[in-house]
């Protein structure tokens, strides 16, 4: 778990690399930077996704200004009335 602010936490799913004494568990250096290659191509992939939902969620600001406007023109009808 990656803690990415005091508010988001993400789970970058990744899998660890390693290398074990066993026959069938040891990597050529390919085969590892192919191996480290996947993972990173994960981590940016999921870095994206958290970025395109980052920029499609209104800012508290954006919030306050619609509220602030819908208040205005209620007020203006009122008044008018």
């Amino acid at each position: 778990m990656v803690q990415l602010s005091r508010f988001a936490t993400a789970n970058m799913e990744v899998e660890i690399v390693t290398t074990m004494n066993n026959s069938d568990q040891n990597y050529t250096q390919k085969e590892m930077t192919a191996k480290i290659m996947m993972d990173i191509e994960k981590i940016f992939n999921k870095l994206d996704e958290l970025q395109k939902d980052i920029n499609t969620r209104p800012t508290r600001a954006e919030i306050y200004g619609w509220i602030i406007a819908g208040i205005s023109i209620a007020t203006l009808v009122n008044v008018l009335m």
